[in-house]
């Protein structure tokens, strides 16, 4: 079962910050965990780290990665307060 990690981001990411926001791409580096996300409209990238997901292959790690924002904690924190920085910065 595949997984639109871009859909999924902007729902979550839309939801939790009561505005419509489009993640037009993103990167995942299996080594650190590290996730970044690009939004449609806006300069940079917002990243946190998603450590569940760490060294896993491209398709594990997208539906890791849903599941792990999905749960909230720390990883969808710090994503949030990425992403709100960006829309602060216009």
């Amino acid at each position: 079962m595949t997984v639109d990690l871009a859909f999924e981001l902007s729902y979550l990411l839309s939801d939790l910050l009561g505005r419509e926001l489009r993640v037009t791409g993103y990167r995942f580096d299996p080594g650190t965990g590290r996730l970044c996300v690009a939004l449609e409209g806006l300069e940079g990238e917002a990243c946190t780290v998603v450590r569940a997901c760490k060294g896993l292959a491209p398709g594990r790690a997208e539906r890791c990665i849903a599941k792990a924002l999905a749960q909230g904690g720390r990883p969808l924190e710090e994503l949030v307060s990425a992403v709100e920085k960006l829309l602060a910065q216009g």
